[in-house]
Order: structure tokens, then C-alpha cells, then sequence
């Protein structure tokens, strides 16, 4: 198992930043109704399921799945399912 670098953790640390502010921008989130352990959490398993996406499916999506835009839209509709309808996810209800 790899080691993990301060520098693996201060450029995952970056990152989060970035995707978290484009996120806040993004037309209909308000940024009050979130917080950041929400957003890490969803960031984590949206990209987990997007890489595992692109591996099972090496030849339909040819590495064009995981992708800022696309991680984007992810958290946005998860925002909108879970805060502004107040839905949850059925694993939830388990």
C-alpha cells in the first residue's frame, strides 16, 4: 500500500478548495445550507463511482467520465435531491 505525502495531502487539500468554490458559484446552491464535511463526503464517493465507472467500462467511456464538469453535476443534483427537496438516498433507510 502506498504512503501517503504531505504533498498528496496538501494537493487533495487544493483541490477540495477549488471543486468547493465552483460548487458555491454554481446557480441555485446556497452556500449556507451546506457544509464542508457534506461536500467532502459526496465529493469522495462521486468520484469513486465515476473512476469505478471508467474502469468497468473502459471502452464505452474512454476516460471521458471523470471530469470537473462532470463532478460538478453530480454534487449539484445530489445537492438538489438531499437539501432543497429534502429527499434522502434509499441506503439511508436501511
Amino acid at each position: 500500500m502506498r504512503k501517503e505525502t504531505s504533498l498528496d495531502v496538501c494537493s487533495l487539500n487544493y483541490l477540495l478548495i477549488f471543486y468547493f468554490r465552483c460548487f458555491t458559484e454554481m446557480d441555485g446552491i446556497d452556500p449556507s445550507l451546506t457544509t464542508t464535511q457534506w461536500f467532502e463526503n459526496h465529493y469522495k464517493w462521486i468520484v469513486w463511482k465515476l473512476s469505478s465507472l471508467e474502469v468497468m467500462y473502459q471502452k464505452n467511456f474512454r476516460g471521458n467520465l471523470l471530469n470537473p464538469v462532470n463532478i460538478l453535476k453530480q454534487l449539484k443534483y445530489r445537492y438538489e435531491r438531499e437539501i432543497d427537496k429534502s429527499e434522502r438516498y434509499q441506503t439511508n433507510f436501511m
